[in-house]
C-alpha cells in the first residue's frame, strides 16, 4: 500500500511533464493544424488543461490531503475541461475567446503554464529535455515553413515575402522562433554534437529564407555575443565570419533589396505605427486606450489612406511603445 502511495504522485508528475512538453511542441511546431482529425480533437487545448489537472492531483497527493479533496479537484477539472471544449467549439465571440487557436492567445496559454514549467523542470536533466523538445519543435516548424513557402507558394501579394498560413506564419514571428532556438542549449557547450550543428545550420537557412531584417541582424549580434571573443582573437576568423553572415544578402536579390531599400513599404508602415503610439500615449498618458486596441485608431490618427493598406489597420510595431499607448 505504501509503495502504491509513493508511485502514484510520480505517475501524475510524469503526466504534468508530458503534457507540458506536448503543449510546447504543438505551440511551436503547429504540426496539428495540418491534420483535420487533430483539429477536431484539439490536442493543444487538451494538453493545456491536463497540465493543470495532473499538477493539481499531484499536489493533493504529495500533501497527503484527504482523498475526497483529491477526487473533488479531479472532478472539478473534468467539468472545466468539458465547458472549455464546448466554448472552444461554439465560441459566442471568437475575438474574446481565450481558448481559440489565435497566435497571441496561444502565447497567453503558454505564459499561464510558466509556473508549472518552472516548478516541474527543476533539475538539469529535465531542463536539457525541455531545451531538446524546444529545438525539435523549431526544426519541425522550419520543415513546415519550407514546404508551405517553396511547395505551396504561400507569400504576401504585395512583396512576395513568405507569409505562411499558420499562427506564427508572419516572417518576423518565424525568424523570432528560429533565432531564439539557435542560442539556447547545446551551442554553448564545448563539444557540440553533429546533429546540433545540422539543426543550427538548418535554422539559419530558415531564418534567411524568412527575409526578416530583424532576424538577420539579430543573428549577427547573437553570434558576436556568443563567439565574439574567439572570433576577434583571430582576424582571419573575423573576416570569414563577416563574409559568412553577409553572403546570403548579396547572393539573394530579394534580401539585398530589403537591406538597401530602407524606406520601403514595410518600414514606412512601422514608422506610421510608431507615430500612432506616440500620439496615443500623449493623449492617454495614464490609462492608455486599452489592451490591444491601438490598431482601432490607426487610420483616424495617422492620416494613412485606407485604400493603400494591404492588411487593414496596423498595430504598433514596438513593444515598449505599445505598452505605453495601451496600458
Amino acid at each position: 500500500m505504501r509503495t502504491q502511495q509513493l508511485l502514484l504522485p510520480s505517475t501524475f508528475e510524469k503526466g504534468v511533464i508530458t503534457s507540458l512538453l506536448a503543449h510546447l511542441f504543438l505551440s511551436i511546431s503547429n504540426i496539428h493544424i495540418h491534420f483535420k482529425v487533430l483539429q477536431i480533437v484539439k490536442p493543444e487545448l487538451l494538453f493545456f488543461v491536463s497540465s493543470f489537472s495532473f499538477a493539481g492531483i499531484w499536489f493533493c497527493m504529495v500533501r497527503q490531503l484527504p482523498i475526497s479533496i483529491t477526487k473533488g479537484y479531479g472532478a472539478l477539472f473534468l467539468v472545466i475541461s468539458f465547458f472549455m471544449l464546448i466554448d472552444f467549439q461554439y465560441p459566442a465571440n471568437e475575438s474574446s475567446n481565450l481558448l481559440a487557436l489565435g497566435e497571441f492567445k496561444t502565447y497567453t496559454k503558454t505564459i499561464l503554464l510558466i509556473p508549472l514549467f518552472t516548478f516541474f523542470f527543476n533539475n538539469q536533466q529535465r531542463k536539457d529535455l525541455l531545451i531538446k523538445v524546444f529545438r525539435v519543435s523549431a526544426v519541425v516548424l522550419g520543415m513546415v515553413f519550407i514546404y508551405r513557402y517553396l511547395v505551396l507558394g504561400e507569400v504576401r501579394t504585395f512583396d512576395l515575402r513568405p507569409v505562411i498560413g499558420i499562427r506564427i506564419g508572419d516572417p518576423n514571428f518565424l525568424s523570432m522562433i528560429f533565432l531564439i532556438t539557435l542560442f539556447i542549449g547545446p551551442l554553448r557547450q564545448k563539444a557540440v554534437a553533429p546533429v546540433t550543428i545540422f539543426e543550427s545550420l538548418f535554422l539559419i537557412l530558415c531564418l534567411f529564407m524568412t527575409q526578416s531584417r530583424m532576424g538577420i541582424i539579430g543573428l549577427f549580434i547573437g553570434l558576436i555575443a556568443l563567439f565574439g571573443k574567439k572570433i576577434t582573437e583571430k582576424p582571419v576568423l573575423l573576416v570569414l565570419f563577416i563574409l559568412l553572415i553577409i553572403s546570403p544578402i548579396f547572393l539573394s536579390e530579394d534580401l539585398q533589396s530589403r537591406f538597401l531599400n530602407i524606406f520601403d513599404k514595410s518600414n514606412m508602415d512601422r514608422f506610421k505605427t510608431w507615430e500612432l503610439g506616440l500620439i496615443l500615449f500623449s493623449k492617454n498618458p495614464i490609462w492608455g486606450v486599452g489592451f490591444d486596441r491601438s490598431a482601432g485608431y490607426f487610420f483616424q490618427l495617422t492620416g494613412y489612406p485606407m485604400f493603400l493598406s494591404q492588411n487593414g489597420a496596423l498595430t504598433i510595431h514596438n513593444t515598449p511603445l505599445k505598452l505605453l499607448a495601451e496600458t
